[in-house]
């Protein structure tokens, strides 16, 4: 009887924990730009939690800390301002994207190259910086910029590297003047033995 029992108790745990999901409220609640379903069990019962929306779209926001959505509200306003910006600056967009649908740390998986074409982008549109966004994100992109190149350095061998400017090594590049000019055509015109 008590092995009946308890494989009857295991049947009936699905079926009563349908029916406590059936006797909640549920509540659409908008945290961000993201919708959630939170389930509101009566009093006295644990609560299941929220349970995220179903949408078609698969690219859903991410919860915004408010440093995160002053960054976002701020590009966002400054793309808005002129027609055509996010066509052609895409690079700054794709930085509105990712902040938009991923929050601020997914800007540590961009490549280098995006990340810096964005950053000049950035300083390009800007001319005033005291939005409190605006100067965060172009913070932000600095020092992911200088510390994605770090270890770029860092990863590649002291003698791969294109250019080391302090070395005697390599060949040296300066700029010339009209008479440095003259001076070497001179030279390479007057034959070797005179």
């Amino acid at each position: 009887m008590s092995r009946e029992r308890s494989l009857l108790a295991a049947l009936m745990r699905p079926l009563s924990a349908a029916q406590a999901l059936l006797d909640s409220d549920f509540k659409l609640r908008r945290e961000g730009r993201r919708l959630r379903i939170v389930v509101e069990r009566p009093a006295g019962e644990s609560s299941l939690g929220s349970l995220p929306a179903t949408h078609a779209s698969s690219a859903q926001p991410a919860p915004m800390d408010s440093v995160t959505q002053g960054m976002h509200a701020d590009l966002r306003r400054l793309l808005k301002q002129h027609g055509k910006t996010r066509e052609l600056m895409r690079h700054l967009a794709y930085v509105e994207r990712v902040l938009r649908l991923d929050g601020a740390q997914a800007l540590d998986k961009i490549p280098l190259e995006v990340l810096s074409k964005s950053l000049a982008q950035l300083k390009s549109l800007v001319t005033d910086w005291r939005q409190p966004g605006i100067a965060e994100l172009r913070s932000r992109l600095s020092i992911l910029i200088a510390a994605k190149e770090e270890e770029l350095r860092a990863a590649q061998p002291a003698s791969s590297r294109l250019s080391d400017f302090f070395t005697t090594t390599k060949m040296q590049v300066s700029e010339g003047t009209p008479s440095d000019f003259r001076s070497a055509e001179q030279d390479w015109k007057t034959p070797t033995g005179q």
